[in-house]
């Protein structure tokens, strides 16, 4: 049986919690509610279920997720935000080991 990225997060959400990795856990809760908000998207009325993303579907919402993260950093160097910028930094590590 094939595990899919979607099952990995979520293993790793899991193991995070466990490991109290506050970065890892943060970083893994907001990837999971994109990933949610990706899919509840295409709900309509009339067919109102969530459909589930592909794995390419679920890496282009974290590569769009990355590159975000890149430009915030680069904002928050520029006007000095250099503790925001760090997080930032962190976050976006956890992220490139999914990419």
């Amino acid at each position: 049986m094939t595990t899919n990225i979607k099952e990995t997060l979520q293993r790793e959400l899991t193991a995070s919690v466990r490991a109290r990795d506050d970065v890892r856990k943060r970083t893994l809760r907001i990837i999971m509610g994109l990933i949610h908000s990706a899919e509840a998207r295409d709900a309509t009325v009339e067919n109102p279920v969530a459909r589930d993303l592909s794995d390419d579907e679920i890496l282009e919402v974290l590569s769009g997720e990355a590159e975000r993260r890149k430009r915030v950093i680069a904002t928050y160097q520029e006007t000095g935000q250099n503790d925001r910028a760090r997080t930032e930094r962190d976050e976006l590590a956890v992220l490139e080991t999914y990419l």
